[in-house]
This record gives structure tokens, C-alpha cells and sequence, in this order.
């Protein structure tokens, strides 16, 4: 990131400042803490986001066989790591056809092409080969749930006995407005039925057909509380008063470090302890002050 700054001519000063934002800022450290998928996937995002920023800035300029070969692994690692993956090169897409030469334009489209293939190839023939079972569906869910959740929550009385039995073949309707987060889908994921996260059975299509013929008919009888839902599930993104310090991400990511000292009788030296009180308080002052804390929660 720093070398594109500096192909960019940006001054120095400012890419001292960059470096400073990303050492200091909560996400980035526990990011480098913990190797998980989203942390991987971070990796990756990163290379694709400079792939793009150098073949706008060169656009007039002939892919080489080493360029080619890094954008495919890249975009395969996108697509194979998180399933959103494949969302982000789409809208990419347009973009990168609009900012570069015709030539260059071809190349990239035949990329993404070959990078769908190969990966579909893996997910559709080489996965279920070795035995790798196919994702829940859940996950695919997660804004319909939180809809329906906060609807059983604020509405019962206005949800018909068979759409309770429809969203009962998907969630736990008993606890449903109970386990509601605004903020957080991942309890109403977490609480699905046995059916779907257990042994006995997974979720067929006809379970997801009824849960969204009951989502339907929420969504024409409340369309403003579907509406609320999904406001108050991504407000973070874009809220400007948030005091989520460090989000979702960042305490569950602490909550496993924490537990990891604990297991392994992790031991840290005295002065690296008070490097880490001290970035502690930078943290907990810089989270409280207008704007600047808005940084804290990125």
C-alpha cells in the first residue's frame, strides 16, 4: 500500500501518518493477532484493491505474464475464501472496463472468467470429492432473518399460525424476539433449529420457500420495521455518533485472545505490558473524542 502511495507521489508526511493510522488503530492489530478466514481474506482484499489502483494508474500500459498470473491467483483466493468474494469483482467490474484500455479491458474480463471457472471447478467437482460439505444456507440469510426477527419481536400479534410454523422450520420462534440483536445477526444465526446446524437434517429448499412466503407477508404487512432492521444492523458503517468502540470483530477477537493467555499461561515481558497500557488509553481516549473516534470503530 505504501509503494502505490508512493508511485501516487503522495508526500512522505502523509504516508507516515498512513503508517501510524494502521499500527495504532484497534482493527488492524487484532487482525494481525488472529488467523481466521476474515483475517486471510483481509490479505487478499488488500492485494485485489492495489491490483486495481495499479492497473487504473497504468492503463495504458500491457499486462505482463507475472501480472496475469498474480490477478488470477488473487481473484481465485477471493472467490474461494469468502463467498461475497464474487460480489466484489462483479461491481469491480463495470468500473475496471470504464478505466482502462480495451486491450487491458479484454484481458481483465477473460481473468475473472477463467478465476469463476476454476473456482466453481473446485467448490462444484474437487470439494465434494474429497468429502468437504457445502455451506449452510444460513449464512446466505442473514438480513431476512433479522427482518423476520424483528418482526416476531415488535409484531406478534399480526403473525399468522402458519407463517409461525413456516419460520419455525428455519428458527427458533419461541426465543426469536428474545435472542433478537439489532445490532448483531450472529445470535439468530447461532439459535437456528436443530435442522439446520445439527446432525439430523439440513435445510432444503422447501424450508427456505416457506420462511420466505412468511417474509413476504411481513414484509407487506410491516414494510417499516423490515426497513429498521436492516438500518440497525449496518448503522456502524456509516452512524457518525457510534460508541462501538471496537465493533463485533474486534471484542469477539479480544474475547479469543484473552482466552488464549489463559490457556496456554501465555506469559508477557514487563516493559512490552506497559507498551500495551499505553496503547490501551490511546484506545480509550481516542474512542470518546467527536470525529477522531469515529476511527476506532472503522
Amino acid at each position: 500500500a505504501v509503494k502505490i502511495l508512493d508511485h501516487m507521489k503522495i508526500s512522505y508526511r502523509i504516508e507516515k501518518y498512513f503508517l501510524l493510522y494502521v499500527a495504532l488503530f484497534p482493527m488492524y492489530p487484532l487482525n494481525a493477532m488472529n488467523l481466521n478466514k476474515d483475517s486471510l481474506f483481509a490479505v487478499v482484499f488488500l492485494l485485489f484493491v492495489l491490483s486495481v489502483v495499479q492497473r487504473i494508474l497504468r492503463r495504458n500500459e500491457s499486462y505482463t505474464i507475472k501480472q496475469i498470473i498474480a490477478d488470477f491467483v488473487i481473484m481465485a483466493l477471493m472467490i474461494l475464501m469468502r463467498n461475497n468474494g464474487i460480489h466484489i469483482l462483479l461491481v469491480t467490474l463495470p468500473f475496471m472496463i470504464l478505466a482502462v484500455t480495451k486491450q487491458n479491458r479484454k484481458q481483465w474480463i477473460g481473468l475473472l472468467i477463467l478465476a469463476l471457472l476454476f473456482s466453481q471447478g473446485l467448490s462444484k467437482i474437487v470439494y465434494p470429492a474429497l468429502g468437504f460439505h457445502k455451506g449452510s444456507v444460513v449464512e446466505a440469510m442473514s438480513v431476512p432473518m433479522q427482518q423476520v426477527a424483528r418482526n416476531v419481536k415488535y409484531h406478534p400479534e399480526d403473525i399468522s399460525k402458519k407463517d409461525e410454523q413456516r419460520i419455525r422450520r428455519i428458527l427458533h420462534y419461541d426465543t426469536l424476539a428474545q435472542d433478537y440483536d439489532p445490532n448483531l445477526s450472529d445470535p439468530i444465526k447461532s439459535y437456528v433449529s436443530y435442522s439446520v446446524m445439527g446432525a439430523t437434517k439440513n435445510i432444503t429448499s422447501e424450508d427456505v420457500k416457506e420462511f420466505m412466503a412468511a417474509w413476504i407477508h411481513g414484509l407487506k404487512d410491516h414494510p417499516l420495521t423490515y426497513i429498521e432492521a436492516t438500518l440497525a444492523n449496518t448503522d456502524n458503517y456509516y452512524s457518525l455518533n457510534t460508541q462501538d468502540d471496537l465493533g463485533y470483530e474486534g471484542q469477539y477477537r479480544i474475547s479469543r485472545l484473552n482466552k488464549m493467555i489463559v490457556k496456554y499461561k501465555f506469559e508477557s515481558h514487563e516493559k512490552l505490558m506497559k507498551i500495551a497500557d499505553c496503547v490501551e488509553g490511546f484506545w480509550e481516549i481516542g474512542k470518546n473524542l467527536p470525529l477522531f473516534g469515529l476511527l476506532f470503530s472503522t
